[in-house]
């Protein structure tokens, strides 16, 4: 770690001395341990601008990030050094076009690969085309480019998150519900792309109300065979097997700490053109595997008595002061279970660490540092964090 281009901590954080008496749906006991979060390091890249983490390489010491506003695609690495920023966005067969469905990866080769509603792309060091698949069939999906939305290859397949609205249905009718797909599985040889996954019928986004899709995004890891699943504001572990997408293996209850579920409106209340999620009930934003563990970070939502004081609200000005004080009072809190759901402990995350961009790499957690809500910084800092357990 020698190389890295800032070494700012080497600080263990004691995050709980717990596990818990019991666990998951099930009550499983399970052994007390104590779990660590260990900052060993951090990279600081000069950059002025807003920007979100799309993949770190520690082999090749590379990092990969996405400027929303710009469209462009930084590779920088671990000293801090630009070493290309792509910017692809028109409608030349070079370019991946404005949507970018999930964050692009880094390959063992250096190259740089990603799908967007162009296709499958691979670009190299020099940001030339290297490869390009079209999609066999037209469909508007939504994503990320993001951290949170990577993608997961299994059986040389992408699996993403495949949000999309239905032309169909609007998010007023019940229809929409019953047709959602969460799903999306992509062949970057041939672009033949397959769409899968529906709602689970016992979920709180099939109660018969409407929902913001906003609300309904999925989080997801691919473990050995078996696909996990987390959707948004429903606090379900649900699991698959990859060989049968389709069919539930299993569905388990997080054990969140007072997570405040939201039921929707009535459906005669929504419109089905905007798009406005709750910033007031629980929802999971990120969802890794490290070892034998899962790792979710969620935001637990706020009491009804806060909630009616936000109801109450109309200006911008009160707004800001009211999230100000909601940050400090409902903060993020990251959740271990093992790979049954069975809960182990659950935490308040680090202030410094952003909720929902990190990624596992080598058995670490890369963290994008959070937001600073008071100052406009012109760098973009990543930390690498230790699980560690005892």
């Amino acid at each position: 770690m020698e190389n890295f281009f800032k070494s700012v901590l080497s600080v263990c954080l004691l995050l709980s001395i717990i596990g818990c008496s019991k666990s998951g749906s099930e009550g499983h006991e399970k052994k007390p341990q104590t779990f660590y979060l260990v900052v060993n390091d951090s990279i600081e890249v000069p950059y002025l601008g807003l920007v979100d983490l799309m993949d770190v390489d520690p082999q090749q010491e590379l990092l990969l990030f996405h400027d929303i506003q710009q469209g462009s695609i930084l590779l920088a690495d671990f000293a801090g050094q630009h070493l290309l920023n792509l910017k692809r966005r028109g409608d030349s067969p070079q370019d991946y076009g404005r949507f970018l469905w999930s964050p692009a990866r880094i390959s063992p080769q250096g190259k740089i690969y990603l799908t967007s509603h162009r296709g499958y792309f691979e670009y190299d060091r020099n940001g030339e085309l290297a490869k390009h698949t079209r999609l066999q069939q037209e469909v508007s999906l939504s994503g990320r480019a993001a951290a949170d939305q990577e993608f997961q290859i299994y059986n040389g397949h992408f699996y993403q998150s495949g949000i999309s609205r239905n032309a169909s249905f609007g998010t007023n009718q019940k229809e929409f519900y019953d047709e959602f797909q969460l799903m999306v599985r992509i062949n970057p040889e041939n672009g033949e792309l397959t769409r899968f996954l529906h709602l689970e019928e016992a979920s709180v986004l099939k109660n018969g109300r409407g929902h913001d899709i906003g609300d309904m995004i999925p989080v997801f890891q691919i473990v050995n065979d078996h696909l996990y699943v987390i959707v948004a504001k429903d606090p379900h572990l649900n699991i698959y097997h990859l060989d049968d997408p389709g069919t539930l293996v299993k569905r388990v209850p997080l054990n969140y700490r007072e997570f405040q579920i939201g039921e929707g409106q009535p459906l005669e209340t929504v419109d089905p053109r905007m798009i406005s999620p709750s910033m007031t009930i629980g929802k999971t934003y990120a969802l890794k595997n490290v070892d034998d563990f899962l790792l979710t970070t969620y935001f637990p939502g706020i009491d009804r008595q806060d909630q009616e004081i936000y109801e109450q609200i109309f200006s911008g000005e009160e707004y800001r002061v009211f999230f100000d004080r909601m940050r400090k009072k409902y903060p993020y809190r990251l959740h271990i279970t093992d790979l049954d759901g069975n809960r182990l402990v659950d935490m308040e995350l680090p202030e410094k660490l952003d909720q929902r961009q990190f990624l596992v790499r080598d058995g670490k957690l890369w963290f994008l540092s959070r937001f600073n809500q008071e100052t406009e910084e012109d760098f973009v800092k990543v930390y690498q964090v230790g699980l560690e357990i005892k």
